[in-house]
């Protein structure tokens, strides 16, 4: 299987309320992105209510074209998490990244796979949030959680191809 690459879309730190000049210079990326071969797009927007920004979302999703739409992290700070899991399914958003709102969500695997079973097949949630080799097994354990994603970075930064392995491992053994 060839290695797929989503790309990040992000104008700047901080928070996930964009004016319309970095909405349109975040639409702008991600149509370069696709052209330059991306197999997916992460992005995403919140109102000052902590809601969805529909509209910005709208705007990445239709750049991002057939390509798939993953909402970052940003959904965690989303005040009701139902609404927004409904919201971006209308919107087309294929994933959502999610630790429910927590720094390791290996310890409340609960909270997320009530987010997962609330969305179903679509959109998929990506868990995410501290997951390593040591504690995947208790989310793996969970048929509602099908997709992970880890920094996996070793001691010296970078990609611990050792931890890829053996979280690869973890994964493979419990299907």
């Amino acid at each position: 299987s060839s290695l797929q690459i989503f790309v990040l879309i992000r104008c700047r730190s901080g928070d996930f309320q964009f004016t319309d000049r970095e909405v349109s210079s975040m639409v702008e990326q991600i149509e370069e992105m696709r052209l330059l071969g991306a197999d997916g797009i992460v992005g995403g927007a919140l109102t000052d209510e902590g809601k969805i920004d529909e509209e910005a979302t709208s705007r990445f999703i239709q750049a991002a074209g057939p390509l798939p739409f993953t909402f970052h992290r940003a959904f965690d700070e989303v005040h009701d998490s139902m609404t927004g899991i409904t919201r971006l399914r209308d919107l087309g958003a294929e994933r959502i990244l999610s630790s429910a709102g927590l720094p390791k969500i290996s310890e409340d695997p609960q909270r997320l796979r009530k987010l997962a079973t609330y969305a179903g097949e679509h959109p998929v949630i990506l868990a995410c949030g501290g997951i390593r080799s040591e504690n995947i097994s208790v989310l793996a354990a969970l048929p509602e959680i099908r997709e992970f994603h880890s920094a996996a970075t070793g001691t010296g930064g970078g990609v611990n191809e050792e931890e890829v392995r053996e979280m690869k491992a973890v994964i493979t053994k419990g299907c």
